[in-house]
């Protein structure tokens, strides 16, 4: 019995099967969600508009318009381009959606170069298939897809033999791209810089890896000039950060615990402290802003940086005040990183009952997180992974993972480590439960 399924979970007809199964169901996915939004949908699509004028903000149409504190102009452009083909909303969603497609066989032939049976393949298509969020989010109009699309790109990229010159220059231009579409990937190039450096010594040229981080910063250099040239700062990341997310992560906890700093309360202060720096043009852009829903609203360079100041001190002045809770809030934001379902606007239970019963994202999502979180490390301790192959890849969770433990934030961030993960997973599944060939060393 045991030999009949591993003939099965090792044949070339299975792994095609699958792959056509996946992708019916994905296409069946995006056909019935195609009019879900997010939450930011109008938001985003402002900023390409605006980008068709010269303008990078979400408010290019009010006379006296601020440039942007909010975002990086990756994903504005995206759309932007697209756009330019077509404006049709179905379209930029169709676009994501063979994205998603190609990071799938991107994956695939990452797989096929760590172990040249279809075990881990076909594995991996088994596990993706109940796993129907990440199908389902390609209809976001949120950088998310875009994000899985070119950290996938970056470990197909990573686990090619191409020549090094080559490869180095295609890294650096690529984490660019990344971090002008995530800013959270600032540090990532430089970490696996740091790191790499020591575990791969014998191997890695340090000529050719700082030729890579050099080229990274060179790329997301223009984006440091024209906040200089906008806002008098020279900032690699846009001037109005996660600051308030900060906050309102201790405030939400303190609430719970019925020992609180109303988060209102908090933001009254703020706004208040900061009141003296608001110009004519903001007041006047304020009154505007708040007939529009779906925006964020945008404030002069002055007032934005003041405000920052004021939320990294109440910040800090919490995590000195009330450590036990600090360490309480850190294992919260892990679970809800991990754990809490997909934020589409429209994904309505009357919907979603029709094609998936009540609670299923979450029991899926809660079934692979702690296959993940025991089966991974497991695998690890007993050699049945290979940090050499999977370096570049436990990095990349890692740091995704420590970043965010210091925002609030929700679980769509990390939709685009979902794939990636699933790839891992599968491998931990291969070397733990069958016998295999020996990976490849390429």
């Amino acid at each position: 019995m045991m030999n009949f399924l591993s003939q099965i979970i090792n044949s070339r007809s299975t792994y095609k099967n699958l792959l056509l199964l996946n992708g019916i169901l994905s296409c069946l996915l995006f056909y019935f969600f195609r009019d879900l939004t997010s939450g930011e949908e109008k938001h985003y699509l402002s900023y390409a508009q605006g980008l068709e004028y010269g303008r990078f903000s979400q408010w290019w149409f009010l006379p006296n318009y601020i440039p942007d504190t909010i975002r990086t102009p990756g994903y504005p452009v995206f759309l932007f381009l697209i756009e330019k083909i077509s404006s049709s909303i179905y379209f930029i969603k169709a676009i994501q959606f063979v994205m998603y497609g190609l990071s799938v066989l991107m994956i695939l032939n990452v797989a096929s170069n760590y172990d040249s049976s279809y075990k881990l393949r076909n594995i991996f298509l088994l596990l993706l298939l109940p796993y129907v969020q990440l199908a389902i989010f390609t209809v976001a109009i949120q950088p998310e897809a875009l994000m899985t699309f070119l950290l996938t790109l970056y470990i197909f990229i990573d686990s090619k033999p191409i020549k090094p010159e080559w490869k180095i220059t295609f890294m650096g231009l690529l984490s660019g791209v990344i971090f002008l579409v995530g800013p959270v990937f600032l540090f990532f190039p430089l970490i696996l810089f740091a790191i790499s450096i020591v575990t791969k010594r014998n191997k890695l040229s340090f000529g050719l890896a700082l030729s890579m981080v050099i080229i990274y910063l060179l790329t997301i250099l223009p984006y440091a000039i024209w906040n200089l040239k906008n806002h008098d700062v020279i900032s690699l990341t846009p001037i109005e950060s996660a600051g308030g997310d900060k906050i309102s992560l201790f405030s939400s906890l303190n609430q719970a615990q019925n020992n609180i700093i109303d988060h209102s309360k908090e933001s009254d202060y703020i706004d208040s402290a900061c009141a003296q720096y608001l110009s004519d043009d903001d007041k006047i852009n304020l009154a505007e802003m708040n007939t529009y829903n779906g925006f964020q609203k945008t404030y002069n360079a002055k007032y934005t940086l003041a405000k920052e100041k004021l939320l990294k001190q109440q910040t800090l002045n919490q995590l000195r005040e009330e450590p036990a809770n600090t360490l309480k809030s850190k294992a919260s934001t892990m679970l809800r990183l991990w754990l809490n379902e997909m934020q589409l606007t429209d994904l309505k239970s009357s919907e979603l009952n029709k094609i998936f019963p009540a609670n299923y994202f979450r029991i899926i999502t809660i079934i692979f997180f702690l296959a993940s979180l025991i089966l991974i490390p497991l695998a690890f301790y007993r050699k049945k992974l290979s940090w050499v192959h999977s370096q570049t890849v436990i990095i990349l969770i890692i740091y995704f993972g420590v970043l965010h433990l210091f925002f609030s934030l929700q679980a769509k961030y990390t939709i685009p480590l979902r794939l990636i993960i699933l790839l891992l997973l599968a491998q931990t599944i291969v070397g733990l439960f069958t016998q295999h060939k020996k990976m490849n060393n390429s």
